[in-house]
C-alpha cells in the first residue's frame, strides 16, 4: 500500500542514504534514525507545511529524488542537537566528494525548536547540485 511518502524513492537517493549510514558506522557513529518520507504524491505533498509547492521549483520527493529521516542520535550522547547535524553534514559531504553524482541538497528542521518532531528531521536529495537549507 503506498501511503503518500513512505515508498518510491529512485535508485540514487537510496544509495546516497546508504553511504551516508556506511560513512557515519565508518566513523564509529550511530545511524539512530527513521526513514519518515520518500516519493511523495502530489496530494500529499500539499498536505505538508514546509515542502516545496512552487511549480518552477516542486518539491523534489514528488520526483523521488529525496528522503527525509527523523534522526534520534548520531554522536551517542542521547541527544539530537546541532553536533549530530554537524557529523550529518561532513558525512553527506564525505558520500557527495566520493560520488558526484549524488550531489544535491541537505536541509535541517532544527529552528523549529517547539516542534519536537521536525526538529528531528534532515532532508536529503540528489537534485545535481550543493544546496544546504535550514527552516
Amino acid at each position: 500500500m503506498y501511503l503518500g511518502g513512505l515508498v518510491g524513492a529512485d535508485r540514487e537517493i537510496t544509495r546516497k542514504l546508504e553511504l551516508i549510514k556506511l560513512e557515519l558506522n565508518s566513523k564509529g557513529y550511530k545511524t539512530s534514525w527513521i526513514i519518515i518520507s520518500q516519493k511523495r504524491l502530489t496530494f500529499f505533498n500539499k498536505l505538508l507545511v514546509n515542502s516545496a509547492k512552487e511549480k518552477k521549483k516542486p518539491s523534489w520527493h514528488l520526483k523521488g529524488k529525496a528522503i527525509d529521516v527523523f534522526v534520534f542520535d548520531i554522536n551517542g550522547d542521547n541527544l539530537f542537537n546541532k553536533k549530530d547535524i554537524s557529523i550529518i553534514e561532513k558525512a553527506n559531504k564525505a558520500v557527495e566528494n566520493k560520488y558526484p553524482e549524488l550531489i544535491g541538497g541537505l536541509g535541517d528542521y532544527f529552528i523549529d525548536k517547539n516542534n519536537y518532531f521536525t526538529k528531528h528531521m534532515i532532508h536529503f536529495d540528489t537534485r545535481g547540485y550543493r544546496h544546504r537549507y535550514t527552516q
